[in-house]
């Protein structure tokens, strides 16, 4: 991860405050791939497709209760491009996957689509 841009910047974030590791959770990933497939059924990025449950309600069904949560999508590229965007967000130097209210992870690939729930 060394080539991100923001590579020195979250080098810094992460020391202080210190963030634990994330736990992947079962019901996150459940989530992740339910998602996932729905993307490759559409052939569509989106985070809520019309009819679709918000990613909370999924969540809850899943038996998960979130106290903050929210829903990373990606779509194409190499996988180094995806996780690029992602923790490098446009205009920021730091991403908010490092916030340290994050405990649990789930995620999910398929064709070329990608989701994470935190």
């Amino acid at each position: 991860m060394s080539g991100l841009s923001c590579y020195s910047s979250i080098q810094e974030t992460l020391k202080n405050p210190p963030r634990g590791p994330l736990t992947q959770n079962a019901a996150l990933t459940t989530v992740a791939v339910d998602h996932v497939n729905q993307m490759v059924i559409q052939n569509s990025m989106s985070g809520q497709f019309p009819g679709q449950a918000t990613l909370q309600s999924r969540l809850m069904a899943a038996g998960y209760t979130p106290f903050s949560v929210t829903g990373v999508y990606g779509y194409g590229g190499s996988a180094f491009s995806v996780v690029s965007a992602i923790i490098c967000p446009y205009g920021t130097t730091t991403s908010y996957l490092f916030a340290c209210s994050f405990k649990d992870v789930g995620y999910h690939a398929g064709g070329q689509f990608y989701t994470l729930a935190l």
